[in-house]
């Protein structure tokens, strides 16, 4: 399987599931409101203020990966056993939570090493008048780091669900996997991240500054594309490891 078939593959498996769709929609949508509420579009919270909105984002951030093991989990059951259980949902998201959590951490620390050493090099380029150098030395970096930290670990949590395999064990093979299929794996990951670009720059498009439609609309998209996207990524995943 190639990584437009699996694009293929992910929109009909949403397709069949719009119950599915309509959880990651609920999601999505309650977020967005907290984040209306609470933190404020387009402000930046004075010093006093930021405990909260900083316990606010921890709390949806822990819920995202509570929600993302169960959407796996339920993705997962669609490709093994050709229908879903949504009441397996809250089964699957506590049985993946710190597998994925802790996933996450790792990739999140990774990058954050990686651009931070990126930014190192930009430093002392400064005070020889050598900033362009240090610039083109930083994205060669962080270019390099990109490839291994958000590519070649990039199917991990699907090793995680669908290979019931550890944290490490689960980056180990998707570094495996996407060094042995690169072409197909980044050609994935490059038509989604069109897709979510496009629909970042067509929501601007929507006149007025309605805050609420605009959220709600934005969630309808975040829960079809929250399906469609890791199906597509699990039907490649399953394809690349059974060859």
């Amino acid at each position: 399987m190639g990584a437009i078939e699996a694009i293929k593959k992910g929109f009909a498996v949403t397709n069949k599931n719009p119950g599915l769709v309509a959880i990651l929609f609920a999601f999505s949508l309650i977020g967005q409101f907290i984040n209306i509420k609470f933190i404020g579009i387009g402000e930046t919270p004075v010093s006093t203020q930021l405990t909260e909105p900083i316990i606010l984002i921890a709390i949806i951030a822990v819920a995202g990966t509570f929600v993302q093991a169960g959407n796996l989990g339920i993705i997962r059951d669609y490709f093994t056993e050709g229908k879903i259980h949504l009441i397996n949902f809250p089964k699957y998201g506590l049985k993946y939570f710190l597998r994925l959590l802790g996933l996450g951490l790792a990739i999140a620390i990774s990058a954050g090493v990686v651009f931070f050493v990126g930014s190192l090099i930009i430093m002392p380029t400064a005070f020889l008048n050598a900033i362009l150098v240090g610039s083109i030395l930083s994205i060669i970096l962080e270019g390099i780091g990109f490839y291994w930290v958000l590519l070649l670990i990039a199917l991990s949590p699907y090793g995680v669900v669908c290979g019931e395999l550890p944290v490490i064990q689960a980056m180990a093979e998707s570094v495996d996997v996407t060094r042995r299929f690169i072409n197909k794996v980044a050609l994935l990951f490059l038509i989604i991240g069109l897709i979510s670009l496009a629909w970042t720059e067509a929501i601007k498009l929507i006149p007025g500054n309605n805050q609420i439609l605009i959220s709600i609309i934005d969630a309808i998209f975040n829960g079809y594309f929250g399906v469609m996207m890791p199906a597509s990524c699990m039907a490649l995943y399953l394809s690349l490891t059974t060859e």
